[in-house]
């Protein structure tokens, strides 16, 4: 570019219209979609800039999944997503985490701690982070959209979760047999048949289940056996 002052993109919209300053064929907009296309592995011209930008500014890769970050120590907590690591434990009920943050703000489940007000509805949450998914309760805001059936969600978690429905991937496997789950939440509730854990109690009988809904199933049981003796005396409530 000899003395000329060295041209910086803004956007990546700048890297496909500045060639057309040096080459006139480029301003044929379908020219310059079929050259970027053969050249770049058939991308299309505003991936393949935007992969340009995203080196630039994230030059760090996550040789996994491909993913970058503009910082090293973000690529290195990132890592830990693939690895499973979690070295950041709660003292009070053994629950681990991948980042100092998550813990700190797992503990306000203890303490009981809400310094987030919503000013909606008056809410208190325990963290930002709960805040603004909460306020997207209000805006009815839906910012994160499935490529594959346009349904959209207000958590990425969310749409994450619904992406599995269409690829049928089941990526939490059981460490005790060889079942595998779409969700972390099926697998946390099939773990307790190898454990014989029962934390839900009835006030009842005194009888334990592994599953809440399980509880709840039980409990008609009594309502309708108060509901019967009652009738049977002549003094039906129902």
């Amino acid at each position: 570019m000899g003395d000329r002052e060295r041209w910086e993109p803004r956007t990546p919209r700048s890297y496909v219209k500045h060639p057309r300053q040096h080459v006139p064929q480029y301003n044929n907009s379908s020219f310059t979609e079929s050259v970027t296309r053969k050249q770049n592995n058939g991308k299309s011209a505003k991936t393949f800039f935007q992969d340009m930008l995203n080196i630039q500014d994230k030059p760090f890769k996550c040789l996994v999944c491909g993913k970058c970050f503009s910082k090293k120590n973000y690529l290195l907590l990132h890592d830990r997503v693939h690895t499973g690591e979690k070295p950041y434990k709660c003292m009070d009920c053994g629950k681990c985490f991948s980042q100092k943050s998550h813990l700190l703000s797992h503990d306000k489940v203890h303490t009981g701690e809400k310094p987030f007000t919503c000013l909606e509805c008056g809410k208190r949450l325990s963290s930002k982070c709960n805040l603004q998914r909460h306020q997207m309760v209000h805006t009815g805001e839906k910012p994160f959209a499935c490529d594959k059936c346009e349904k959209r969600f207000s958590q990425k978690t969310c749409l994450i979760v619904h992406l599995r429905t269409h690829t049928r991937e089941k990526a939490f496997k059981c460490s005790k047999c060889t079942k595998k789950f779409s969700l972390k939440k099926d697998l946390l509730t099939h773990e307790k048949v190898h454990t014989g854990e029962k934390p839900f109690n009835c006030t009842e009988c005194g009888k334990y289940f592994s599953q809440k809904s399980r509880l709840q199933t039980h409990l008609k049981t009594h309502t309708v056996k108060k509901t019967f003796k009652r009738t049977k005396r002549g003094k039906s409530y129902s």
